[in-house]
């Protein structure tokens, strides 16, 4: 079943509850590293206990197989790409993580201030995972109306799709690539495009050709319930 994020939109005024970055107050455990079968490497977050994931669409391409690695170093299968926005490049993904081995992060939608102290998580190595430190430099917002958050954290190529926290261990961005031209900055997406994406993709149905390959095949049924809604029943068999 679908869930919705955690979301937190209101912040904190006093500058008191921010903590000092550290290793053992640092969230984290919701974050996971992506490999594809074409070498492709970044990272996403859970946004639910159903186990999604939100991450760049450059990391997640449809006709593409992926694995996601987990916190305790477990590998899963990506399901299939259940939502997309090319605005943005953001994804939203199914994965076969057991809901016992899910952490959602928390999202904060509420645009951070410029000077504030940022961390972009990057590639899990053994039981450490990889930090980038900085602070937002400035917020910019695209022709399509789309908020971008530049950070002077100097995240590597593997963190494209992680999350961008604060000093809290909220969600406030997705990390894309280094911005052309940016030297020393990274631009993030601000956090309500992923609740813009998730809500978009539970008043619309999803695109058939988003699933990830298997080696299964997948018959659809569909058919009208008593309440006059349309409801799709998937039916695999071996191949």
């Amino acid at each position: 079943h679908e869930q919705a994020p955690h979301t937190n939109s209101s912040r904190a005024t006093d500058d008191s509850n921010e903590k000092p970055f550290s290793e053992g107050n640092f969230f984290t455990a919701g974050v996971v590293s992506i490999k594809t079968r074409s070498g492709i490497t970044g990272s996403g977050f859970f946004i639910n206990r159903s186990g999604d994931i939100v991450t760049s669409g450059r990391i997640l391409r449809t006709g593409d197989t992926a694995l996601v690695k987990i916190s305790n170093g477990s590998s899963f299968n990506v399901n299939e790409i259940v939502a997309r926005d090319a605005r943005n490049d953001l994804v939203i993904a199914s994965t076969s993580v057991p809901s016992q081995y899910v952490t959602p992060v928390e999202i904060n939608t509420h645009l951070p201030r410029t000077g504030e102290s940022v961390f972009i998580p990057g590639q899990q190595k053994g039981a450490r995972r990889a930090v980038a430190t900085g602070h937002v430099s400035d917020l910019r917002q695209s022709g399509q109306g789309i908020t971008f958050i530049e950070v002077t954290a100097e995240a590597s190529p593997d963190a494209d799709g992680a999350p961008l926290f604060n000093a809290q261990g909220e969600v406030i961005g997705v990390t894309l690539l280094r911005a052309a031209g940016g030297e020393g900055i990274n631009r993030c997406i601000a956090a309500e495009e992923i609740n813009s994406l998730d809500r978009g993709r539970r008043s619309s149905f999803t695109v058939p050709d988003s699933r990830m390959p298997s080696s299964e095949r997948q018959d659809v049924y569909c058919y009208v319930g008593s309440d006059g809604h349309v409801n799709f029943v998937e039916w695999q068999t071996q191949m």
